[in-house]
């Protein structure tokens, strides 16, 4: 009932709190006081009770007065008389003897002291544990508050504030403020931000719930900071949809995550630990690399974490989980139980040996243990260096970086494993896993898939592979892959010792040493443009591109440089790129030395095809091979040019540049031509050219696409030697569709 009381009382003082700064004191009557407001809280305890007083000790008897002095005669008047002798004072009767005093009575026991208000976290003045509902300082929030923000008055758990019910403002960051007025902001209700295109959210730092779907499909939403806030719950759908979400951190006090929470957000960063109850699809489409699962767990509902890599401690999925936790596509919807967490790896015990699951560490080159805690590793287990390949394209779309493919550069396995489960290496770029001896047993699924999304190199010690299994070793759960080496899909290499590889980290290439020379072993870039292979390292030369050495579909351009002699056959592999330059060196491709890729131009600094190029060097008969090109005298800024007649004719336009600029003089030649096939291509958009063009062949500049190009020149108006298709659409066969031209221009370079 005193509770109530004073809840009202405090209420009551909410009410007419007036300013931001409220102070309390000790009023007369003891109370704590705000203002002219009785806090009714006593600032002090109760006084203890008063000891029993001793009983009065027994008065003496009074003393005999003595007889008054006899008075003198009284004077003649006139003059005054002469005072009279006094008379003697009569004797004192003796004192009474004084009573003892009497016993005093014990000290009462001390109330307890009084409570001193402090500043609680919510900024409101707290007694003991009382909140009385009055902001210290209502005014301390550095933010601004977004307009356009709707509130109502609600109650929650017996706390009473404001609640965000609709944002209609025009700002894409919103703030929500920690109090409006001296009123504080504890929630946001249910579809308050639905659909919209804000792109961050700061919360109130006193909120502590929010409704079901408060950001469905805020698709433009990359940032949410919760300011401190209390919450425990992530509600149903809170984020659902959100496709640009990309990282998030939670409260510590959140310990759910409620259905669909966060689904359909490419979280590759969030904060899982404290969470004890994952409800159903609530991280379907997050592109996590794994999940790790404690004992702590409570519940997992129904593809909470749809195709990704899931790990538990438990031996036995409890009761309370859903069956399908992480999916059911054989690939990815795999849980491994028993899985423990020692120093950089998840690690899980089977037949008294470990198998290790990830690496957590930051190194990018690693050699795998051969015991964790006294546990032999004895196999690199399923999901080891792998993701879901639609997983990280979605990553890839938000974050636009092709890294997001590549967990680790190197792993050496040691001599104790014995299998490599299927899934270990899958969906990644740029590993080279080096394979002992001792691995009997390797699934078919591993650095490869269907659209053979893999940079990856398996370099087995051993002269032949080891058996290849389709599916997973000891259940009865096998993908139906098809029956064929799939290793013939992807690079590697037998009999390799890897004592003899070197790593060339500023080019990112092995070297494999021979006997005077180095080779060029693999290539393992995946994000960089430009290819060069060098003619040496550490001061010696390298001679040989070796089998499967160069194999990336994101390259620009591969120049080899002059020393390099052979191309081994299947030496260069699935590029898609503007050029590749062959110096005179090179007096040696064996058949298919390069192969299933796609140049627009083979630069070849010979005159022609050299005797010892074997007739099919190149699959692709359909390249644009050019002879005579050396590409120190014959390239500039893109443009591969010729001498003639003591003037610049420009050939190609090696770039991918939206704007091309035709250089006026190149080395203090004029640019006076431009040759058939000079540009072929649909991402150029603007071509500037000078007066001093004089020639322009017929098909010179190709368009081969819908969108315009746009074409500024600084004459007047086509000259005379610009032949009639010196521009062409291919893509609608006319010399007219889809070009704008622009004459009588001034060019600024």
């Amino acid at each position: 009932m005193k509770k109530l009381i004073l809840v009202f009382v405090l209420m009551m003082i909410l009410c007419l709190a007036g300013c931001n700064k409220n102070t309390p004191y000790i009023g007369e009557n003891g109370n704590w006081w705000i203002k002219d407001t009785d806090l009714g809280v006593p600032a002090t305890g109760p006084q203890g009770e008063q000891g029993i007083q001793g009983e009065q000790g027994i008065q003496g008897e009074q003393g005999i007065q003595g007889e008054p002095g006899i008075q003198g005669e009284q004077g003649i008047q006139g003059k005054p008389g002469e005072q009279g002798i006094q008379g003697e004072q009569g004797i004192q009767g003796e004192q009474g003897i004084q009573g003892e005093q009497g016993i005093q009575g014990e000290q009462g026991i001390q109330g307890p002291q009084g409570d001193t208000p402090f500043i609680g976290e919510n900024g409101n003045w707290w007694i003991g544990d009382v909140d009385t509902g009055v902001l210290a300082d209502s005014s301390v929030d550095n933010r601004v508050m977004s307009d356009g923000l709707s509130f109502i008055i609600k109650s929650v758990n017996g706390k009473a504030g404001m609640i965000v019910s609709d944002y209609e403002g025009t700002s894409l960051d919103v703030v929500i403020p920690n109090y409006v007025g001296n009123v504080p902001v504890i929630g946001i209700s249910n579809d308050a931000f639905y659909n919209s295109s804000i792109k961050s959210i700061s919360f109130s730092k006193n909120i502590i719930y929010l409704e079901n779907e408060v950001f469905y499909g805020c698709d433009e939403l990359t940032k949410v900071d919760f300011n401190g806030c209390k919450i425990d719950t992530i509600p149903n759908r809170a984020f659902y949809d959100c496709i640009s979400l990309s990282s998030i951190t939670l409260p510590e006090t959140v310990t759910k995550l409620g259905d669909y929470a966060f689904e359909y957000c490419p979280l590759y960063n969030i904060n899982l630990n404290n969470i004890t109850y994952f409800g159903d699809y609530c991280l379907n489409g997050a592109c996590l690399n794994y999940i790790y699962l404690t004992k702590n767990v409570e519940f997992v509902g129904y593809e909470a974490f749809e195709d990704i890599y899931t790990y538990t401690e438990f031996e036995v999925l409890p009761s309370t989980w859903d069956e399908n936790i992480a999916g059911t596509d054989d690939m990815y919807s795999v849980v491994t139980t028993n899985a423990y967490i020692d120093g950089d790896f998840i690690y899980s015990i089977k037949d008294g040996n470990a198998r290790i699951h990830k690496y957590l560490g930051n190194e990018k080159r690693i050699t795998l243990p051969t015991k964790i805690n006294d546990y032999k590793v004895v196999e690199v287990g399923y999901g080891f260096n792998s993701k879901n390949e639609s997983l990280l394209d979605d990553l890839y779309d938000v974050l636009g970086d092709i890294n997001v493919y590549n967990l680790l550069d190197e792993v050496v396995i040691p001599s104790t494993v014995t299998r490599i489960e299927c899934s270990a290496f899958l969906c990644t770029y740029g590993t080279l896993v080096y394979v002992p001896k001792s691995v009997e047993k390797m699934s078919a699924y591993n650095g490869v898939t269907d659209s053979s999304y893999s940079n990856n190199y398996f370099v087995f010690e051993s002269d032949t592979y080891p058996t290849i299994y389709n599916g997973f070793l000891d259940t009865d759960n096998v993908l139906e892959v098809e029956e064929y080496d799939r290793y013939k899909e992807i690079r590697t290499a037998k009999g390799i010792n890897y004592n003899d590889l070197v790593y060339d980290e500023e080019n990112k290439l092995y070297y494999k040493k021979e006997l005077l020379s180095y080779s060029v072993f693999a290539y393992m870039g995946f994000s960089d443009p430009d290819l060069v292979i060098p003619s040496s390292y550490n001061l010696m030369p390298i001679k040989t591109i070796e089998s499967y050495a160069i194999g990336n579909y994101e390259l620009e351009s591969i120049t080899i440089s002059s020393g390099i002699t052979k191309i081994k056959q299947y030496g260069i592999t699935n590029i898609e790129a503007k050029y590749i330059y062959i110096p005179k060196s090179v007096d040696i491709i064996n058949a298919y030395g390069i192969c299933d890729s796609d140049f627009d131009y083979y630069l070849i600094e010979a005159n022609e095809k050299p005797a010892e190029w074997d007739t099919y060097w190149n699959d692709n008969s359909s390249d644009d091979v050019i002879y005579g090109i050396n590409k120190s005298t014959n390239v500039y800024n893109d443009f591969l040019y010729k001498v003639e007649n003591n003037t610049i004719a420009l050939i190609k336009y090696l770039g991918s540049s939206s704007t091309i600029k035709i250089p006026r003089s190149i080395n203090g030649l004029t640019v006076k031509t431009i040759k058939e096939d000079f540009y072929q291509g649909s991402g150029t958009r603007y071509i500037y050219i000078p007066k001093e063009v004089e020639v322009i062949e017929d098909y010179a500049l190709e368009n081969s696409s819908y969108s315009y190009l746009y074409i500024y020149s600084e004459v007047s108006e086509k000259p005379e030697k610009w032949n009639t298709y010196w521009y062409y659409n291919t893509y609608y066969g006319s010399s007219s569709s889809y070009s704008y031209k622009y004459w009588d221009q001034k060019l600024d370079y």
